[in-house]
Order: structure tokens, then sequence, then C-alpha cells
């Protein structure tokens, strides 16, 4: 299984009510403000869960079962993190550069429990 973070798709856009001619700016912005708070300082692409699955796909990982590969640039070891106030400034500074002022918030709070570690006996 696979089991991603925030990634930088086409429809965090969609849901910003970006306008297709500014959404590649917008996801730039978006990556810069991403990578202040996670610890491999980008979020991930589709490419990057394509690649996570195709994984799973060879031969030679056959003996991985039952596990979770999780793909969210190191998202999973801090907790708390506004994901609302990145993508808020993400936001915020693709719209100063269309010349918009007004500023917006997002409300969402991601909480992150680190799970337990497994032994194996």
């Amino acid at each position: 299984m696979v089991a991603p973070g925030l990634i930088l798709a086409p429809i965090i856009a969609t849901a910003c009510s970006i306008a297709p001619a500014d959404r590649a700016a917008f996801t730039e912005s978006l990556q810069v403000s991403f990578g202040k708070i996670v610890p491999l300082a980008r979020a991930g692409r589709p490419s990057d869960i394509a690649a996570s699955v195709l994984f799973f796909a060879f031969d030679g990982v056959r003996p991985v079962t039952a596990r979770t590969l999780v793909v969210d640039s190191g998202l999973i070891v801090i907790t708390g993190v506004d994901i609302g106030a990145v993508i808020a400034e993400g936001l915020n500074n693709s719209k100063k550069r269309a010349g918009d002022t007004e500023t917006v918030a997002v409300g969402w709070r991601c909480r992150i429990k680190t799970p337990e570690p497994v032994t194996i006996a």
C-alpha cells in the first residue's frame, strides 16, 4: 500500500479556485511554502506516487508483504502542522504575483500520530 501525504496535484489548484493559467505559479508557491516545514524540504509530486507504486510491481520485492510505504516528504515525523496555513501561504504568494492583494486563510490542521514501532520476536 502507498500512503501519500500532501501531493502537488492539479486538484489542489482546482480546490483553491486557481485559474488554469496561474496553476503553475501556484504550485511553485506551494512547493516553497511546504518545503519550509517538512524534513525533505519539498512536497511530493504525482510522479513520486507513481514511482512508489511501481516499486511494489517489481518481482524483487515479493518478500515485502503487509507494509505501507508512506510518501509524505517526512511529514509523518512532525505533528501539529497547520497544512491550511501552508496552502494559504502558497495561495497568497500566487495572488500577490497576479496583483491581487486580498489574502485568504485555509482551515486545515494536520494531526498526525506517529505509529508505534513494531517489535518482531
